[in-house]
């Protein structure tokens, strides 16, 4: 920093000498000398990145996520400057934040986005400048369509369980995307209402006509603690292309959801869960129903709901 501050403009001067050799031919010269002066100005630049070049690519993103990198700026004048970005196209897919005014020897950052549209390779050209610097860059990634999918591929998962018991649904979330995947199943609603036992089968691809009648009509919101959590985790995966990952949903009674996390299963845990059943018993039998939303970025990918049957 403290060379760069010394640092006076000057010239640098060099002489160059081009030859030109002609084929022998009667009445022509057989070669021409052209000499040139060349004078180069150096200056002191107002700031400096830490760019080791000046292509940043971002590699492949699925389309509905995005890719963010970080330029540190380093004011190197005894004055505030305040560093522009030249103007992205809004169909490019890049984009700028834009940077605070900085004082003598401050850093200040600029976050570079990509959130692709289109399923295509995209490239452009942009400019960081100041009065007295110039700084081009060329932004480059790919937009890629999102394959993922859920394994059991169904729609309703249906398990019964009594209180003083977890019953788990295991999913596998497979990733056959040339992409990493930030993937988040995100929980949209949880009623419950009293338990109906007219449907039988444990998976299907929705609900029936006759369970949609029921929570119609009988379900309400669940406004107390839920019913449902994830084994571990908050349901975010991050999966890297064609890989997989599985994600566990348990449901039960939540006092022994609550203290079987915090028990990691340990033999205090199962003990609690009886404790816990003593407490319910005598309560009507309940099923409560969740529906989370698969998502990856702002593209949404498919549901899945648990229909949970809690016995005493």
């Amino acid at each position: 920093m403290a060379y760069w501050r010394s640092l006076e403009p000057y010239h640098i001067r060099a002489s160059f000498t081009c030859t030109i050799d002609y084929e022998p031919s009667k009445g022509h010269k057989k070669r021409d000398k052209l000499q040139l002066d060349a004078i180069c100005k150096v200056v002191r630049p107002d700031f400096i990145a830490d760019l080791s070049q000046q292509r940043i690519a971002f590699g492949k993103c699925l389309i509905g996520t995005g890719a963010t990198r970080t330029i540190t700026i380093r004011n190197l004048t005894d004055r505030n400057i305040k560093p522009r970005v030249s103007l992205l196209s809004p169909a490019g897919g890049f984009f700028a934040s834009c940077m605070r005014e900085l004082p003598p020897g401050a850093c200040g950052k600029l976050r570079l986005c990509f959130r692709p549209t289109v399923p295509h390779k995209v490239t452009e050209f942009m400019e960081i400048r100041s009065n007295a610097t110039l700084v081009p860059l060329v932004l480059s990634g790919e937009g890629v369509l999102p394959v993922i999918k859920i394994t059991p591929a169904y729609g309703v998962f249906r398990v019964e369980t009594k209180r003083s018991k977890l019953k788990e649904v295991h999913l596998k979330i497979e990733n056959a995307s040339e992409a990493p995947a930030s993937v988040q199943l995100e929980k949209l609603f949880e009623i419950e209402g009293l338990a109906s036992k007219e449907h039988k089968e444990k998976t299907s691809e929705g609900l029936t006509e006759k369970e949609l009648e029921t929570v119609e009509k009988c379900f309400s919101k669940v406004t107390g603690q839920s019913h449902f959590a994830f084994k571990s985790g908050d349901g975010a995966l991050n999966i890297p292309p064609t890989s997989s990952s599985s994600v566990t949903i348990q449901c039960g009674d939540p006092e022994l959801l609550a203290k079987t996390q915090e028990a990691k299963h340990s033999k205090r845990g199962h003990k609690d869960g009886h404790t816990v059943a003593a407490e319910n018993e005598g309560r009507e039998e309940k099923q409560y129903i969740v529906q989370y939303n698969l998502r990856v970025g702002t593209a949404y990918i498919q549901s899945a709901v648990v229909v949970c049957s809690i016995k005493n």
